[in-house]
């Protein structure tokens, strides 16, 4: 759990820098995870993530960003989906 906790934070550090780290917190999710707990960690990785980003769009505009309307929707699409597809990596570590 401590590992899995620990790189959940790093992957959060890095997905302030690049979208790169929501891939790897899922595989991080993926790989510390048990095959039940992987994908529930990877949706809430994925709620934190989103919740940073509002607070960060907040200190900007949150009125702007929300304005631009489908490109907004689908950074939260993206944010979602990347860290659940990429800890699916569990699948293949039973197998």
């Amino acid at each position: 759990m401590r590992k899995l906790l620990i790189g959940m934070a790093v992957s959060l550090a890095i997905t302030y820098f690049h979208w790169i780290g929501l891939i790897i917190g899922g595989l991080i999710c993926g790989i510390f995870g048990s095959t039940k707990k992987a994908f529930a960690s990877a949706i809430a990785f994925s709620i934190i993530v989103s919740v940073a980003f509002i607070v960060k769009m907040s200190m900007i505009s949150l009125e702007k960003f929300f304005a631009m309307g489908m490109i907004a929707y689908l950074s939260f699409i993206i944010a979602f989906l990347l860290p659940l597809l990429s800890s699916s990596v569990v699948l293949l570590k039973s197998s």
